[in-house]
């Protein structure tokens, strides 16, 4: 179990590496140049010695592979740079929102299980009957719908029609749950539906046949027993879906005005404010890394199965490595 762990941690430093080089050389050579952006925003055109002052000061004319350099080591020293649109450091500036991102995060993926496990368990009790296909459908309907549309569409309800909550998302009163409900509608869509097909594969084990043959009801056998059954596959769709609220949520933040890292990201793209944009990127990364090795972690100390495949799966990596 333990080299299991120093190699799966020996990945995720290959992979955070892959992701330092893929986001700074994408911002790199990404057209535009943010000097010229920051000082044309009073809507004149900045004169060249000025630019090329502003450069020097940013370490913005150096070679690439100089500026990489210095950007990675800073990294290693809790330095991500300085944003070119405020002039503070980057590291601060997303300290300053990550708490509004993680409530999002937090809450929505809380009320998400509260509502998916109990419809999804409905739904496999109730297979193909009316209750099954009324839920599946909305699921459907839900899923289909993109998120930035859902969120549009509470809007118009909730905030224009019936003027009940605020359009503009905020961590105080109530201006949370429109953001919330936003998440909440789309990833109980998808959820319903896994959590129902994982109840019905593992209703189908012999054990779950004697039990009825004992005259036990299936609801009492789903929550004796099957719900503690799938609890891993359910761990492992909630870290997932976890790693990609953090990440995954800047669409949202943004058409709510929600003040978590997603918004800041996205007006530092169309800045270009380039430090910001690689920070963000790489502290996604990190999360979603960390937190699926964790889930891993976790699910293997709890479903021997699991456990047995990881350990497989780092011996058939270690007989590889040993053959090239």
């Amino acid at each position: 179990m333990k080299k299991m762990i120093v190699q799966r941690l020996l990945h995720l430093v290959v992979v955070l590496f892959l992701v330092t080089l893929v986001s700074f050389f994408l911002m790199y050579f990404s057209p535009g140049d943010p000097v010229t952006a920051l000082l044309s925003r009073g809507g004149t055109v900045p004169d060249p010695d000025v630019v090329a002052q502003k450069r020097a000061e940013l370490g913005l004319d150096r070679p690439v592979a100089e500026q990489y350099v210095a950007w990675l080591a800073g990294i290693f020293q809790g330095n991500l740079g300085i944003s070119i649109g405020s002039g503070r450091p980057v590291a601060s500036e997303i300290a300053a929102r990550m708490p509004a991102t993680l409530f999002l995060a937090v809450t929505s993926l809380a009320l998400t299980l509260v509502v998916s496990i109990p419809l999804g368990c409905l739904c496999a009790l109730k297979k193909n009957r009316a209750t099954d296909l009324i839920i599946r459908f909305a699921s459907f309907v839900g899923a289909s719908v993109p998120g930035f549309l859902m969120a549009l569409i509470l809007i118009f309800v909730f905030s224009l029609t019936l003027h009940w909550l605020p359009s503009i998302g905020s961590m105080k009163g109530v201006g949370w749950v429109l953001p919330v409900l936003t998440l909440v509608l789309c990833e109980s869509a998808m959820y319903i539906r896994q959590i129902r097909t994982i109840v019905l594969q593992e209703m189908e084990q012999d054990y779950v046949e004697a039990a009825r043959l004992r005259g036990i009801s299936d609801v009492a056998i789903l929550s004796r027993s099957v719900l503690k059954a799938t609890a891993p596959t359910i761990l492992v769709l909630t870290g997932m879906t976890f790693a990609q609220l953090l990440g995954g949520s800047a669409i949202i933040e943004n058409v709510f005005s929600w003040p978590g890292i997603g918004f800041y990201a996205v007006q530092a793209v169309f800045a270009r404010d380039y430090p910001v944009v690689q920070a963000y990127v790489l502290i996604v990364a990190v999360l979603f890394v960390l937190v699926n090795l964790c889930v891993d972690l976790l699910q293997a100390r709890i479903d021997p199965r699991a456990r047995l495949a990881l350990e497989q799966s780092a011996s058939q990596d270690r007989r590889g490595g040993v053959r090239a």
